[in-house]
Order: C-alpha cells, then structure tokens, then sequence
C-alpha cells in the first residue's frame, strides 16, 4: 500500500488537545509552531494546528497517465499534439492537487490544496458546526488512505468543507471552542 507523508503540529494552548499522533498510532511531539512567510513575521501568526499531507496515490496514477499519454502520442503523428496537451492537462492537475495542508491561526482555518494555487480561508466566525465523518470523500480518502475519519467544517451559509486531519474530533472541539471567542 501507499505510504504518506504527514506532519501534524498542536500548539501547547491549555484550552485545547494537546496530541498528535503519527501513521501508528502513537502520540507525538507537542510544539509550539511558526511559519516562517516572507510577507509576515513569524510571530504575528501562531499556528495552533497544522496539518500536511500529500497523496501518493494521485502522484502514481498522474505518472502512470502522463507517461501512457506521451507514450501514445509518440506512437501516433495525427493526433501527437492532443496526447500532449492531455499529459500537460494531467500535469497541471496533479500540481493543483497532489497535496493538503490545514493550517489553523488564531483568526482562520486555511486549506490549501497542491502548490497553493487553491486555497480556502475560513474564518471561526463563519463557522457553524464542525465535526469527524467517515473518510470517504473523493477529497480527503486520497490524502489519508488509513484514516478513518475525516473532518467536516460546515459553514453558516451552507458551504461544507471536508479535510483529511489527524485527529478530527478533536482539531473540531478546537474550531469551536475559538468560533465562541
């Protein structure tokens, strides 16, 4: 099966759970997180949570697609430019979608998908309810294979977010907990 690559960072906040726990199942490391971003210092925006996860699955089938399409276009001279363009259309696919991050501050939720190009800003504000569902969303199972659970932050205009998380009941009492302040 297909490993993946995660990190999961919880700030050490009396208010909220303070675990996080890696592929097996065993507790990590607590920490204080800073994201180092050019267009802001480093202490202006505390992370309290952070999520990454990138999804081998949709690398290797992307591969498998673009090497079968250039491939096929090397074979065929009539139609050599459309399984170009196919393979370039695969390739920027998998660069909007090949990875996942949930970063959480103390004034929003972002998801960020692939390279950054798609990316959800949520303020706890506009939070209606949060909570664990089963993994079986298109968008989170690619990311968490072995996860059961995902998380599903719906908004109050009816919008529903779901995004791979390592411990989703959890990061959701957190959401709300600072949806209240």
């Amino acid at each position: 099966m297909f490993s993946l690559k995660m990190k999961c960072f919880f700030s050490s906040e009396k208010t909220y759970d303070r675990g996080c726990y890696d592929d097996e199942g065993e507790e990590g490391e607590v920490s204080n997180f800073r994201m180092n971003n050019p267009n802001q210092s480093p202490s202006s925006r505390h992370l309290w949570y952070r999520f990454e996860s990138q999804s081998f699955l949709l690398i290797a089938i992307a591969a498998i697609s673009i090497l079968f399409l250039l491939w096929r276009g090397s074979l065929n001279d009539d139609y050599f430019v459309a399984y170009w363009m196919g393979a370039l259309i695969v390739f920027f696919l998998l660069l909007l979608s090949f990875s996942v991050t949930m970063e959480c501050d103390d004034e929003k939720v972002t998801i960020r998908y692939g390279i950054g190009l798609l990316v959800f800003e949520i303020p706890y504000y506009s939070i209606a309810e949060a909570g664990p569902v089963k993994n079986e969303s298109l968008f989170t199972f690619p990311y968490n294979l072995n996860a059961e659970w995902a998380l599903r932050i719906v908004l109050r205009n009816g919008k529903k977010h779901t995004v791979p998380a390592q411990s989703p009941k959890q990061v959701a009492q957190a959401l709300l907990q600072r949806r209240e302040r």
